[in-house]
């Protein structure tokens, strides 16, 4: 106990002599003064995402700004803070909300934590964790001209038990999968929550889901400007993510959305026109929703959803045919 106690008195020592560097102010512009995430916020977005380093094309293999419906992304998360995007596949969007994680953390999520929760498995949790930490592989410039390195911005990167990225000035980003099993969810270790990002927030597996939804939430329960985004595509008409998605475009409830299908991601050249006709070929693919932002069949369903219909004509009810099976009556209501 004491051995630790002074492992972490040693550890914030050397946080707070090192520093954290401070940016400059363009990068973060006030959203509640903007009408639109066109100018000034696109400029200070693509200015931050320069210094940082600029994305890599799938395309080109080559070193790209970022495209316009991500920086909508990030302004709508910025401005609205509760933001639900119904998405293609192969759009760049987790590439784009994790640089919007690394701006804030040089701003408004200094010193707090960031949840980033795979909806289907901890490998590709892992995996965006793993991307985020890339991101600052070259370091960034502070608003002097000071060139800070990886080593400068990040205190430690831990894979296992409970996988973490502490930056120098206190801020915390912790990976997690969500479980496939109806029981309560729980995410250990985050205390001072203020952004939580959910990548594939249909794709759980959960029979029930809503345990997931209603263990992630009350993170934010005290912070009006917290961060909550759930990203999807579509899988079928069930789960959280397709209620939240239904109300919100009906007006009943707080969520802005947001949707995106392949088309705008061929305009702005991040998925080829080429890749998109594949797909539309291939028979294994449910293109509608895969691509096209449209609910239809959930993955693995025995007999799709749009299938599925309720005889209430009592002429047409199924035969009863317990006695002839078991023999007896079945009397049970």
């Amino acid at each position: 106990m004491f051995k630790q106690l002074k492992q972490e008195i040693r550890s914030f020592k050397e946080k707070e002599i090192r520093g954290f560097p401070v940016l400059d102010p363009k990068y973060f512009p006030d959203v509640t003064k903007l009408g639109s995430w066109q100018g000034k916020y696109e400029t200070a977005l693509q200015a931050f995402n320069k210094n940082l380093g600029w994305p890599l094309s799938r395309i080109t293999n080559e070193k790209v700004p970022m495209v316009k419906y991500q920086i909508e992304y990030e302004f709508n998360v910025e401005n609205y803070h509760h933001v639900i995007l119904n998405k293609t596949r192969k759009g760049g969007f987790t590439d784009g909300r994790i640089r919007g994680i690394a701006r804030q953390v040089f701003n408004r999520y200094a010193g707090h934590d960031i949840m980033i929760v795979a909806g289907n498995e901890l490998v590709i949790a892992m995996e965006i964790l793993d991307r985020f930490d890339e991101l600052f592989e070259n370091g960034i410039t502070d608003k002097d001209g000071r060139h800070w390195k990886y080593g400068d911005l990040i205190y430690r990167y831990v894979k296992s038990p409970q996988p973490i990225i502490e930056f120098y000035n206190g801020a915390r980003v912790f990976c997690f999968a969500a479980s496939k099993s109806g029981k309560a969810q729980a995410f250990r270790g985050p205390d001072d929550v203020i952004s939580i990002f959910m990548t594939e927030a249909g794709h759980s597996g959960a029979i029930d889901d809503y345990p997931i939804y209603n263990a992630l939430t009350p993170n934010l329960a005290n912070r009006p400007d917290g961060d909550l985004v759930f990203e999807s595509t579509p899988n079928g008409k069930r789960g959280f993510f397709y209620d939240i998605w239904m109300d919100a475009i009906d007006k009943k409830n707080h969520y802005h959305t947001m949707q995106v299908d392949y088309l705008q991601a061929i305009k702005y050249g991040v998925m080829s026109k080429s890749y998109a006709e594949q797909q539309k070929r291939d028979p294994r693919v449910d293109f509608e929703q895969e691509y096209c932002c449209k609910f239809t069949t959930t993955k693995r369903a025995a007999i799709p959803a749009d299938e599925i219909q309720v005889i209430e004509d009592e002429k047409l009810q199924p035969i009863d045919l317990t006695k002839t099976l078991l023999g007896y009556e079945d009397y049970r209501e």
